[in-house]
């Protein structure tokens, strides 16, 4: 999920899913948690940060976090078609693009960076972040304390 938000153009399989589900064992999501609101609204991004819920092909395109939604078998045609359609522009005209457009978007980002190193350090030394992933290895409800 992260990795693919990473992405300029992302399409996806109809037997996909997307999720962001650190908050059920008591950490944070690494890169979404700066760049998720940056791609979908941020009551979208919100719900997945905060629910862990799995998310459908067709929930992703609605909101926006996917271009389209293909069989398995038209995936990987479709992705060499826009990588073709893109091939044939101007590549100067191309790197322009992508460099101011990846501009806005990297906007404050360093300090996004900077307070989710302070928030992360107080979470991820808890006894919270111990439990979490614990009892998702032993397959039981975590018992969160909030310490």
């Amino acid at each position: 999920m992260e990795r693919a938000l990473d992405c300029d153009i992302r399409i996806c399989s109809t037997e996909a899913y997307f999720g962001l589900f650190e908050v059920k064992r008591g950490i944070l999501a690494g890169y979404a948690i700066h760049h998720l609101a940056r791609l979908v609204p941020f009551g979208e991004a919100m719900y997945m940060l905060l629910t862990a819920d799995r998310i459908e092909p067709e929930t992703a395109l609605r909101w926006g976090l996917v271009h389209e939604v293909l069989s398995p078998e038209e995936l990987m045609p479709r992705a060499v078609a826009i990588a073709e359609m893109i091939a044939a522009n101007a590549p100067l005209a191309v790197e322009g693009t992508k460099a101011v457009a990846h501009q806005w978007r990297q906007l404050a980002m360093d300090e996004s960076y900077r307070f989710g190193e302070w928030v992360g350090r107080t979470v991820l030394n808890s006894e919270d972040a111990v439990e979490g992933p614990k009892a998702f290895a032993e397959k039981r409800a975590p018992v969160w304390r909030a310490l």
